[in-house]
């Protein structure tokens, strides 16, 4: 049974609720957060800075976040990363084999 006052913010008592906060405090927290970092939990490199240099990627490729250094500086100690860049230049020569093949270069 959920407290009366658990209720109040969430009625349907499921998902936890945020309340008094704002995008523009989630996204100040996180910049705070990121600021001097080059990993998001811990110091290595984990699924979250996967996770979370995706989103900030594409968010501020789209305009959905806006650009702020701190991301910019977070996301492109990912995306630099020495494993990152093998595994895109991976991706890059498996897509140009997969073309050859089905113009009929290679088989």
């Amino acid at each position: 049974m959920k407290s009366p006052a658990h209720i109040a913010i969430n009625p349907m008592g499921k998902v936890p609720a945020i309340r008094h906060g704002s995008y523009e405090r989630v996204l100040d927290t996180l910049s705070s957060l990121l600021c001097g970092r080059v990993h998001v939990a811990g110091d290595r490199f984990s699924t979250a800075d996967l996770f979370l240099a995706a989103h900030l990627n594409w968010g501020m490729m789209t305009g959905a976040i806006e650009k702020r250094p701190e991301f910019e500086d977070y996301r492109d100690a990912q995306i630099n990363r020495q494993a990152a860049v093998r595994a895109l230049v991976l991706a890059r020569d498996s897509l140009y084999a997969a073309e050859l093949l089905l113009v009929g270069v290679i088989f």
